[in-house]
């Protein structure tokens, strides 16, 4: 907080705005958190772009708190559009989503599994033949940051033109699909809500490329 108040319009005390915010989400003090965040202005370039990128999760996670749902979603959508434009130079990145199959309140076993038949159609008609499929599932295989990187590098060798890392809907994926997946992979056991699962998703796939570039990134 001294540094902010001495250097507050400065890189610095921008830069400790940002930490001023994680400081005080870690006691548990959403308010003074969200203020701070708030007040980190964006900026460009590496590594700037990730910072703004964490930034903006964070105020999502923290609008999830206060059950602020529609904010949340808009902080995630923009932490996505931060590494966008990061994996832009690493790969050909394509963003898409499917329409979910509607279900009651109270759905059948039987219906969610029909469900999650007809998406899975739709999600087979997206693939790439020469492609790989990486189904994002809870009981999936959980692997380190190093892990993931080895393994993506290894379907590229193998031959895999594509690589496609797929998150279910709200009841998951159908279990043939699951199947035919080159890797079950699992961010962890507990459950988060998709558009926070996409930026943790894209940050990991960012952070692989990093560690096959060989740069400071990823300590």
């Amino acid at each position: 907080l001294d540094v902010i108040e001495e250097y507050g319009s400065t890189p610095s005390g921008n830069l400790a705005k940002h930490y001023a915010g994680i400081c005080y989400l870690k006691t548990g003090d959403l308010e003074n958190a969200a203020k701070y965040l708030a007040k980190y202005s964006p900026v460009k370039g590496i590594p700037g772009a990730l910072i703004n990128a964490q930034n903006l999760g964070l105020q999502g996670d923290i609008a999830v708190e206060q059950q602020n749902y529609a904010k949340a979603v808009k902080f995630y959508e923009q932490a996505v559009k931060e590494y966008e434009k990061r994996l832009s130079r690493c790969c050909k990145l394509e963003l898409l989503e499917l329409p979910e199959q509607r279900l009651g309140d109270e759905p059948s076993e039987a219906e969610i599994r029909q469900a999650l038949k007809k998406e899975a159609a739709l999600v087979e008609q997206r693939l790439s033949k020469g492609g790989a499929l990486i189904a994002m599932c809870i009981e999936g295989q959980e692997m380190s940051s190093v892990a993931l990187s080895q393994k993506m590098q290894q379907l590229a060798a193998r031959g895999a033109s594509q690589l496609t890392f797929l998150i279910g809907s709200s009841f998951g994926l159908d279990e043939d699909l699951k199947k035919k997946a080159d890797l079950r992979l699992s961010m962890s056991p507990m459950t988060f809500p998709h558009h926070l699962a996409r930026v943790m998703l894209l940050e990991q796939i960012y952070r692989a490329y990093q560690i096959e570039a060989g740069t400071k990134y990823h300590k």
